[in-house]
């Protein structure tokens, strides 16, 4: 099992991953409702994160987790959490599924789950996604991904307070599990879907 940047040729099987793994996240089943065809939303989440991993193809980090030559995970790594504006140069394929004030709407959405982590964490690092194939979790796989791969790719570019945000209990029980510590815990909400919002940090020396 290794970690490596990901390619151009990666991007389509990362967001498929991606996608599947957070086809029931709270953070983004609220906004099925902004959808023209909430229907289309397993489509719409895939090419989310195509979105999401372009911009970081660019600006950021993109990892990939690879094992007997099958990509089984993917991770989005920053020194800061994008800006709208970022994905806004990357979103015409999502306008496909939405008009443009929802598609702002839901940036600003996730921009105010990101809000307190923000506030309360002076991070060196923040972790906007890690995802694992989901016919592969419940193996240890993601524990082994964030503390063998990412922690170790933060630990081989200087080190460094981590951050990142979660939306579901087991997540956040997971994460202290792995040495987190909660630095906050807040809601946001969309058209009357309230959405719990854990924020993370770790040094990593």
């Amino acid at each position: 099992m290794h970690v490596y940047s990901a390619r151009p040729e990666h991007i389509d099987k990362l967001a498929e991953i991606a996608g599947a793994a957070f086809e029931n996240y709270p953070l983004h089943t609220a906004v099925k409702g902004l959808l023209a065809d909430p229907e289309e939303f397993p489509n719409w989440i895939r090419d989310v994160h195509a979105v999401m991993i372009r911009v970081f193809a660019r600006y950021h980090t993109v990892l990939v987790l690879e094992d007997q030559g099958e990509i089984l995970g993917v991770a989005l790594l920053n020194h800061r959490p994008p800006g709208m504006l970022e994905y806004l140069r990357y979103c015409r394929p999502l306008l496909g599924y939405m008009r443009f004030d929802r598609l702002v709407r839901f940036f600003a959405f996730t921009e105010a789950a990101d809000s307190v982590v923000r506030r309360e964490s002076d991070f060196d690092w923040f972790l906007t996604v890690i995802a694992v194939d989901p016919s592969r979790q419940h193996q240890g796989i993601g524990r082994r991904f964030l503390e063998k791969g990412i922690e170790g790719y933060v630990r081989s570019h200087g080190s460094g307070r981590l951050a990142f945000i979660t939306c579901t209990p087991t997540n956040a029980r997971f994460y202290s599990s792995a040495g987190y510590r909660i630095v906050g815990e807040h809601s946001v909400s969309l058209d009357g879907n309230d959405v719990p919002v854990w924020s993370f940090e770790k040094v990593i020396e």
